[in-house]
């Protein structure tokens, strides 16, 4: 064994990890001998009983705090034992982890065991959240782990696999930031791969596909990167420019992956979008039609003006069931700061046209963009209203409008009256407070309320917000008021129900009140962590 590849809690439940199936088979196409591990869907079904809700959406801000994982991991020991075992018992000489938010606690303590157990074994981290406006330079810090990955891990991985089997010593390396002694080697960026139809099929043979609550689901995806360049977005900052697969090859995949998985009926594409590219969409459709093959498939789309009845209805024979649209907000002014690219006019009848073709529509939105005023919101309520009945199902974001590093807004704040810093992703307000986390909470839970009203479905299980009185008390404690935020965590124990981290909090408010005095650096850095919402 060369490489075990592990993704640690917390993941989705509904289908395996595309990237680590990516990885798996690129790497066994290259000769290497490679392990992957779900520890993410396995924990689910063998953790106590307690823990089980932390997996759902509006509970996974349990895994961004470091002291509730740590509790998570010591209250299954016993489980995680008998993985670290399995490992370390192994020949495998790399342990490769992937990272996202939500999986980079519970991944760094893995490695820490791991490290003093077999300190021979190379510990590699990779995955969106080693990119540098992440937490790359954190995690590279941390004792236990080796390598850092940052980008598109293909080619990288496998030329430090190739070092570390040839037994040539870890060197430079384009993609990689490598810990020698003291030292670390920044290999700075690495090329992209340019042609994905070269890349080999995703390999899932490790993954209990029946395990997934999806069980005959199946990841795919058709490009890497985004065409648009949405200022809120940092994922087409991640993957730098966009490249798409060709629909033959994309045809390919699909049909091995049911030779090798006959349950399955259903394609989802995890990318961007899956309409970046409608001349190869379109070819893919082709051949699914011609081929007579029977699979659904469904993804993110954009709002792309190309789009017209006599394609949609192409995509609806070849077996596509639902697109979601990135309409985000249905204000003009709005789309155009974000700079979305498209007219409303084109939205409504992409829109209208898609539902037509009997294929669902899903769309996303948010709130509280920097600039967006009452009359925007209300402009949006409005496209809903005139849309109602060609809208299946909408994606409110929780989140509102979080500004995430390595995005346009986080890194040019000025242009949009945003005020600096922007130290938390959640409680950014404008220079003016006019839009700030309240107003757009306010938003949030006015817009769920509006489509429930009108009986449109909705992703979101609530038309207030998940935790509302524990978070507005986050809120609250962030810019010190430090009243407000105990009688909201009050609150919180009595509507939402008691647990330790809201005791520690309401005991730190009335701390703080005790003194009467604002806290200094340390203590408002603590209080900053024991939010930790990203």
């Amino acid at each position: 064994m060369d490489i075990i590849l592990i993704q640690s809690p917390c993941w989705g439940l509904y289908a395996p990890p595309l990237g680590l199936a990516s990885l798996t088979a690129f790497l066994r196409s290259k000769g290497l001998s490679v392990a992957a591990m779900d520890l993410n869907i396995d924990m689910f079904y063998r953790c106590k009983d307690t823990y089980k809700k932390f997996w759902e959406g509006a509970e996974m801000e349990f895994w961004h705090n470091e002291t509730l994982v740590k509790r998570f991991f010591l209250d299954n020991y016993e489980l995680i034992d008998a993985y670290l075992e399995q490992i370390c018992s192994s020949d495998a000489r790399i342990i490769g982890f992937s990272v996202y938010d939500t999986s980079l606690f519970l991944g760094l303590f893995l490695a820490r065991k791991i490290k003093k157990n077999c300190p021979d074994k190379l510990i590699i981290f990779g995955g969106p959240h080693c990119s540098q406006y992440m937490c790359r330079d954190f995690i590279v810090s941390q004792e236990c782990v080796d390598v850092v990955i940052e980008g598109e891990g293909e080619e990288t991985l496998f030329q430090i696999a190739d070092m570390v089997i040839r037994g040539n010593g870890l060197k430079f390396c384009p993609g990689a930031l490598i810990k020698r002694g003291t030292e670390i080697i920044d290999g700075g960026e690495r090329s992209l791969i340019d042609n994905l139809d070269s890349l080999p099929f995703p390999n899932f043979c490790d993954y209990p596909l029946g395990h997934y609550i999806r069980t005959n689901v199946i990841p795919a995806s058709t490009s890497r990167g985004c065409v648009n360049r949405c200022i809120f977005c940092n994922e087409w900052t991640y993957w730098k420019r966009y490249r798409y697969k060709t629909g033959e090859y994309i045809f390919r995949e699909i049909k091995h992956q049911l030779s090798s998985y006959p349950q399955i009926k259903y394609v989802e594409f995890y990318d961007s979008l899956c309409n970046g590219n409608l001349k190869e969409l379109s070819i893919l459709a082709e051949f699914i039609i011609k081929d007579k093959l029977k699979i659904r498939w469904v993804g993110q789309a954009i709002i792309n003006s190309g789009m017209d009845i006599e394609l949609l209805s192409k995509f609806r024979e070849s077996g596509c069931w639902c697109l979601a649209y990135g309409l985000e907000s249905g204000s003009q002014r709005v789309l155009d700061r974000m700079r979305k690219g498209f007219r409303i006019s084109d939205a409504e009848r992409v829109i209208r046209q898609t539902y037509a073709t009997g294929i669902d529509v899903a769309l996303n939105f948010m709130f509280g963009h920097p600039g967006e005023t009452e009359d925007d919101f209300k402009e949006t309520l409005d496209f809903i209203s005139r849309n109602r009945k060609y809208i299946n199902i909408v994606n409110p974001s929780p989140s509102f409008c979080g500004i995430a590093p390595g995005t346009y807004l986080y890194n040019h704040p000025e242009e949009f009256d945003i005020a600096t810093p922007i130290d938390n992703n959640l409680f950014w307000k404008s220079k003016d407070n006019s839009n700030n986390y309240l107003a757009r909470l306010d938003r949030f839970e006015r817009f769920c309320d509006f489509v429930h009203s009108l009986d449109i479905k909705s992703t979101y299980p609530a038309t207030t917000l998940v935790n509302r009185y524990r978070i507005i008390g986050d809120y609250y404690f962030y810019i010190r008021n430090y009243s407000e935020a105990l009688k909201y965590y009050n609150a919180s124990v009595e509507k939402e129900g008691e647990n330790n981290k809201i005791l520690q909090l309401i005991d730190n408010c009335r701390q703080l009140l005790k003194q009467g005095s604002r806290p200094n650096l340390k203590t408002k850095s603590l209080s900053i962590n024991l939010i930790n919402l990203i």
